[in-house]
């Protein structure tokens, strides 16, 4: 792939909500406290390829380009972090604005 095709999915993917399923997989891999391993991570960028997807500080980010996590994917990676016991779920972000 090149940095052009690159840009061009993220030209397509700013404007599109990310539904994300957590599995019981991501949660038994998962890492505590881990942007790129955490069990939503994990499975944001198995869902949309080529990865490379962060979350933190409320929301999910690739190169630049943010989408806010709802209030049950914060809750599960605080819970997650510190260890309590977390269940599959699946959710939506929705992309945040950019300035351009």
């Amino acid at each position: 792939m090149t940095d052009l095709d690159r840009e061009g999915e993220m030209d397509e993917k700013k404007h599109e909500p990310l539904i994300v399923d957590v599995t019981e997989e991501d949660i038994a891999i998962g890492r505590e406290c881990d942007c790129m391993r955490c069990p939503i991570a994990r499975a944001v960028n198995r869902a949309y390829p080529p990865g490379g997807y962060r979350v933190h500080e409320g929301e999910i980010d690739l190169d630049g380009l943010t989408w806010g996590l709802p209030d049950e994917a914060c809750d599960f990676v605080f819970a997650f972090d510190i260890g309590d016991s977390v269940e599959p779920f699946t959710f939506t972000a929705q992309p945040r604005r950019t300035r351009d």
